[in-house]
């Protein structure tokens, strides 16, 4: 835990915590962690199992999902969104753990959590993948990690956090992170939201899907700078200066729209005087150089 010190907010009347999940480990860190701790003694139950999961070429959760295939000695297979052939650091740190990739189309990646797309994708995985999947289980992972066992860990951050807290925010892709954090409050306490993606349809949708208790929590839009992985200078300009004042090191993606939106709302007077935040700071921050 380090209490934020950032200029725009002295005199704002609010301390504002981060909690250090980033620095859980290089590339098994964050939310990432918490949704795999469960999932991964599941994977590791049945022998022979191969996880199988979705991501886009720069996903954070392929990269945790390779480094703890490697760590804890389990195959994984990355269905990776967009053309075949697409290659970054990102994925080739996820081939140098081990992950093997399979890409298709976005038309094709929309149709993910379509059950007889999965029954299709699996039959293709085998033909195309005849030697890691033969006489083996596959153990399906939805993207993000997002389950009910990724929930469950993601319900431990509340406790996770040494101080009494008012609020505890988060970054939103799919309302896994959100929904845990919900689930593991005192019940003074509320969780807030910041969708990183043109959510507005289904996010709170997806948060209730895991039984959330509607009162407590919030989702905040209107910070996602045009969507998923898009942002402005004005954002750029921001993570630097956030990052440089508070040598906490943020990112555009995730981290960056979380610290700008609770900027914004400390500076618009949202939170009440002597509240005190607590941003989880999810990672998205990689030394591909380091080895996992």
């Amino acid at each position: 835990m380090e209490e934020i010190q950032f200029s725009p907010l002295h005199n704002s009347g609010i301390r504002l915590f981060v909690l250090r999940d980033d620095l859980i480990h290089p590339f098994l860190s964050g939310n990432k962690w918490r949704k795999l701790k469960y999932n991964i003694p599941d994977i590791l139950k049945e022998p022979n199992t191969v996880m199988v999961t979705f991501g886009g070429a720069w996903s954070n959760h392929l990269i945790a999902s390779a480094a703890a295939g490697k760590i804890y000695g389990f195959e994984t297979i990355g269905i990776v969104r967009g053309e075949e052939g697409v290659m970054n650091d990102a994925l080739r740190f996820a081939q140098k753990c081990g992950m093997n990739l399979y890409y298709i189309s976005r038309e094709e990646y929309r149709k993910r959590k379509d059950p007889e797309f999965l029954s299709h994708i699996e039959n293709n995985l085998r033909i195309f993948f005849p030697s890691i999947l033969q006489n083996k289980n596959i153990f399906h992972l939805p993207e993000g990690g997002s389950n009910a066992a990724a929930v469950k860990g993601c319900e431990e951050i509340p406790s996770a956090i040494p101080i009494h807290t008012d609020y505890i925010c988060c970054a939103c892709g799919t309302g896994a992170t959100l929904a845990g954090i919900a689930r593991g409050l005192k019940h003074n306490q509320k969780a807030l939201g910041i969708p990183v993606l043109k959510a507005e349809s289904f996010m709170h949708k997806d948060v209730m899907q895991w039984n959330v208790n509607p009162e407590n929590f919030e989702l905040h839009f209107g910070y996602s700078f045009g969507g998923y992985a898009k942002f402005s200078t004005e954002l750029i300009n921001f993570c630097h200066d956030f990052s440089r004042e508070t040598h906490v090191p943020i990112e555009p993606v995730y981290t960056g729209k979380l610290f700008f939106a609770l900027t914004q709302l400390i500076r618009q007077g949202y939170f009440k005087k002597g509240s005190v935040i607590t941003a989880v700071h999810s990672g998205g921050l990689y030394d591909f150089t380091k080895e996992c």
